[in-house]
């Protein structure tokens, strides 16, 4: 862990260098992944007005692949330079490769976004440190037994005269470890489901918020990635004219016709729906209604207590509101068992795998290590 390195609490939102130096960060990476889409890619950021349009005819008829792809990311990258909202303008270039759907560009493009759960965090990062403050011995003990903060921490906080303010190291070690991770969203539902066991309302109302507010910027930037048609009529917003050069040093000669920003949310940056993995068509995944039954048969033969069902269904990617809802239905933990894992086989929520590996883990992280030993992976 790098300590003493995140510290947030006077600048919120990236600033438009942050923005920049994370999408000149990825440059490389973007132009090799777009490369073989060029045709498609250039379409679609033209569509949204992000490139000029004598730039998607270039690419159209473009002899140097990857010599045009790198004239398109360094024509992004002006533009985010001289844009009003970055932020804004990242959400759509985003939003337009995830639509070009190749798995390579999916990819740069979840690692470019890594700031979204970061920042997300961020704004919650007081409210964590006020709520975890009274309780700081046992959230210490179970950050580190999940291994998402460092021994020497808990061993601080469990002699520490200063509560408060190793409470603010414990928060600023987990900001640090999210920003440098390669799957945010896991280790955001990491740090949430152990926070949670801790079994203190004040930390758990706070959790509660955080997870709605990922969910509602997801469902945003899903609404706003599928609006395609009616987001192209939209009009430029905020957007200064953008200076082009190449690489090498040529004129392209062609005027920047602004970008779309259609919004009228607070603007975050885009999460639309993933694009088909391996995994998804792993034949290893359970998806039946059949496969309800032998989860639930697993987990009895493995003496896994229906009563510790919540905790389950958040490790395996269900939230808050979801179990809510289950926990307000008629019936006992058994009966909410099985709706939790009828809810994961149908992939709800933030479920991205359904498989035996997921189920056993997500046991483990429950605390019943024992009862996850048990489940074999067939």
């Amino acid at each position: 862990m790098k300590e003493g390195r995140y510290k947030y609490k006077q600048n919120i939102s990236l600033s438009v260098a942050e923005h920049s130096e994370r999408f000149r960060e990825f440059s490389d990476k973007l132009e090799r992944a777009i490369t073989p889409s060029l045709k498609n890619v250039a379409s679609k950021l033209s569509a949204k007005g992000l490139i000029a349009h004598s730039t998607k005819m270039e690419a159209t008829s473009s002899t140097d692949a990857r010599g045009t792809a790198t004239k398109i990311v360094d024509e992004l990258q002006e533009a985010l330079d001289e844009h009003d909202d970055p932020e804004s303008f990242v959400n759509e270039v985003c939003t337009a490769l995830r639509n070009v759907r190749e798995k390579r560009i999916t990819d740069v493009v979840d690692k470019l976004q890594l700031a979204e759960h970061s920042k997300r965090f961020r704004e919650f990062s007081d409210k964590l440190e006020n709520a975890i403050t009274p309780s700081l011995k046992n959230v210490a003990s179970k950050l580190s037994a999940k291994g998402l903060i460092a021994l020497s921490t808990k061993m601080e906080a469990t002699s520490s005269t200063d509560a408060r303010g190793t409470a603010t190291k414990i928060v600023d070690e987990l900001q640090g470890a999210l920003d440098e991770h390669d799957d945010p969203e896991s280790f955001v539902n990491e740090v949430c489901t152990a926070l949670r066991n801790v079994r203190e309302k004040r930390i758990t109302d706070v959790v509660d918020k955080l997870e709605k507010e990922i969910q509602t910027s997801r469902q945003i930037s899903e609404e706003n990635g599928d609006d395609d048609e009616q987001r192209k009529g939209s009009k430029s917003k905020g957007k200064k004219p953008a200076k082009r050069q190449k690489r090498d040093s040529k004129e392209s000669g062609a005027e920047y016709t602004g970008t779309t920003i259609t919004s009228q949310v607070p603007t975050t940056i885009s999460s639309a729906p993933p694009e088909p993995t391996i995994t998804q068509t792993n034949p290893n995944e359970l998806s039946t209604l059949g496969d309800v039954k032998k989860v639930l048969k697993a987990l009895k033969k493995a003496m896994f207590g229906p009563a510790n069902w919540r905790d389950l269904g958040l490790s395996l990617g269900l939230i808050v509101t979801t179990l809510d809802t289950i926990g307000k239905t008629n019936g006992d933990a058994n009966d909410y068992l099985e709706k939790t894992i009828q809810k994961w086989l149908k992939k709800e929520d933030q479920v991205k795998e359904t498989t035996w590996q997921i189920l056993k883990e997500a046991v483990k992280s429950t605390g019943d290590k024992a009862a996850a030993e048990r489940i074999p992976l067939h």
